[in-house]
């Protein structure tokens, strides 16, 4: 199922690829883009009938959740402004849904680091902090041209400065996961934790492709419109991981049915 799953999750990405560059067609490119955020929605409502919300693992599911909600909201939204109502959808409400979902996302994170027992400050090593410098550093390059730009309105400057700040608490998410990971080196729950990194990493890049050629993809260039399609990588990447963990604890319930423990 994996298997087929993971080569079922690459032809959408390959046909999302397709659709964007040679389709020309809005409601496509729209529908293709919104079925993984909806499909995320879906994944954390399944994974949590199984744990619940209140505690542990179920608590990070809840987290996430909420923050896949909020990013689903934003790109409807986002394309309602956009495609129907021709008004341009930066800066604006869908911003704030787009933004908000960043500490949700970091609060679960956390919440699963107490959850391994794992300490802020045995999160890095020399290693690990060089290179979270060198990626904040990029990161702040990038988005600093963005929001410094004098021609920019105070709201399109502070919904700038937003993705900035909120592009930072993504990395460092991604390298507190990248401890757990590995703590878990031959654990199960190591592979899908493995898969959300990739998925925010994609989800770093396109925001910053986003920010930096915002102009060219209003204009709809067609090699600027696939940054749409790294933020569609990410969302599958994300749902794998949740897929795998939803089947991880789906066997668990089955092994502790079995043994007459339930």
């Amino acid at each position: 199922m994996k298997n087929f799953l993971k080569a079922l999750l690459v032809l959408y990405l390959v046909l999302s690829i397709i659709i964007y560059w040679f389709s020309g067609s809005a409601v496509s490119e729209d529908i293709v883009f919104l079925a993984p955020v909806f499909l995320l929605v879906f994944a954390c409502g399944l994974l949590l009938k199984n744990t619940g919300i209140k505690k542990g693992i179920g608590r990070t599911f809840g987290l996430l959740g909420i923050g896949f909600v909020s990013w689903a909201i934003a790109e409807v939204i986002f394309i309602y402004f956009f495609e129907f109502l021709g008004i341009d959808p930066f800066p604006s409400i869908a911003d704030v849904f787009y933004i908000i979902a960043y500490p949700f996302f970091f609060a679960a994170i956390i919440n699963e680091i107490y959850n391994y027992g794992g300490k802020f400050k045995e999160s890095f090593t020399w290693s690990k902090t060089l290179l979270l410098i060198v990626i904040t550093g990029i990161t702040i390059f990038v988005q600093a041209q963005v929001i410094f730009d004098p021609s920019a309105t105070i709201l399109e400057t502070f919904a700038n400065a937003s993705y900035g700040f909120g592009d930072l608490i993504l990395i460092i998410s991604a390298f507190f996961l990248i401890d757990i990971v590995g703590k878990l080196r031959n654990a199960k729950f190591s592979l899908p934790w493995v898969f959300f990194i990739f998925g925010m990493l994609a989800n770093l890049v396109a925001d910053l492709l986003f920010a930096q050629f915002y102009n060219q993809y209003e204009e709809g260039l067609k090699l600027f419109l696939q940054i749409d399609v790294i933020f569609i990588a990410g969302y599958l990447f994300f749902f794998y991981s949740l897929y795998l963990f939803y089947e991880i604890l789906s066997d668990l319930q089955k092994k502790i049915t079995s043994n007459g423990l339930k």
